[in-house]
């Protein structure tokens, strides 16, 4: 098997090449010990150094462990469906997760707001026998304690200190955990409605629909806020026949979410023509159309780049215009699509 070299427009990729460097570490070692250029100064001689360096072994196995945790999230906000009423709790959530990897979970309990732990110090951390590196890497330090110096052992554990520290900081920094308007789109989700408050939700409407009834859409989110969640339309089941290549539990779950406000916009109140969320449930399909990232804008220059090749370079921009609007909005195989003539 190949290795598999990383490249940083890829955005999953650095943990499919940690994984295939430890798949072949072996036959790795076996390659450059005996390399004839291994007693001269140069490239091959620093990486025979490195492979045979415990230390070495142990940084890949601890990406191993914690890479997976930025790629769970990065792959979430990759799908088609619209995320973004996910997107504040799921950053709160990878930050809770982050933390709790190097940090006691007393103290993040007792924090109001994650992004205020002072993380950087060491009375709020794990020591190292309780700090995440992975059960695999935690094995083998203590299969080898015994061959490995404990200098390379600390060194090693300095590292994953830093590691966390400095990961963390770019999220707090990065990531909007205080934007007000990312809040209020949780209300997109009817799991975490409790965090947009009613005149949180106005000022949401009034920006994405300038001329709605505010008054009404006060009312409606109130009365969305302390309806029982029993009594809301479902939005957890699989809509196959709407989307019916729906492969991934994401693109599931927010199909029906989609759906979810489709019946709330719509309900009418009992024995009344009155739709009871015709206002909020406006506001909340005009927010399901805010992209959550630029996901989209790769796979339509991907798209583009299979259509407009070096043979079918006269394309016209209607006809590559009309292309990629099939690609994007028909779900069907194409053997399966019935042309109609207008």
């Amino acid at each position: 098997m190949k290795i598999v070299k990383h490249c940083a427009t890829r955005w999953l990729s650095l943990e499919k090449c940690v994984k295939r460097v430890l798949q072949q570490w072996p036959a790795l070692c076996s390659y450059f010990q005996p390399h004839e250029d291994n007693e001269k100064p140069g490239r091959v001689k620093r990486i025979a150094d490195s492979l045979t360096d415990p230390l070495t072994w142990l940084i890949f196995s601890y990406l191993d462990h914690i890479i997976p945790l930025m790629t769970d999230f990065n792959t979430a906000f990759q799908a088609g469906a619209p995320m973004v009423g996910h997107l504040h709790t799921e950053m709160q959530r990878l930050m809770r997760k982050l933390l709790g990897k190097f940090v006691t979970s007393q103290t993040i309990i007792a924090a109001r707001d994650v992004t205020t732990i002072s993380f950087e110090t060491e009375e709020v951390q794990h020591p190292n026998d309780n700090i995440a590196i992975g059960l695999r890497t935690r094995e083998y330090i203590k299969d080898n304690e015994d061959t490995i110096p404990q200098e390379t052992i600390a060194k090693f554990y300095q590292h994953v200190r830093l590691f966390y520290i400095t990961l963390t900081s770019s999220l707090v920094k990065k990531f909007p955990f205080k934007d007000d308007i990312l809040k209020t789109l949780s209300l997109l989700n009817p799991e975490t409605r409790d965090k947009a408050s009613p005149e949180a939700v106005v000022q949401l409407g009034k920006r994405v629909l300038p001329d709605i009834d505010i008054g009404k859409l006060q009312e409606e989110a109130e009365e969305y806020n302390v309806t029982p969640i029993e009594s809301l339309p479902p939005y957890r089941e699989a809509i196959v026949s709407k989307v019916p290549d729906v492969e991934t539990m994401e693109e599931v779950t927010e199909a029906s979410l989609l759906s979810f406000w489709v019946k709330m916009r719509n309900r009418t109140l009992p024995g009344r023509a009155q739709k009871q969320f015709s206002v909020l449930g406006g506001v909340a399909l005009a927010c399901l159309t805010i992209p959550h990232s630029n996901a989209d804008l790769e796979r339509c220059f991907s798209i583009l780049r299979k259509i407009q090749t070096d043979s079918r370079h006269k394309l016209s921009t209607e006809t590559i215009h009309s292309l990629i609007s099939v690609k994007f909005n028909e779900h069907h195989s194409c053997v399966e699509y019935n042309y109609t003539i207008s």
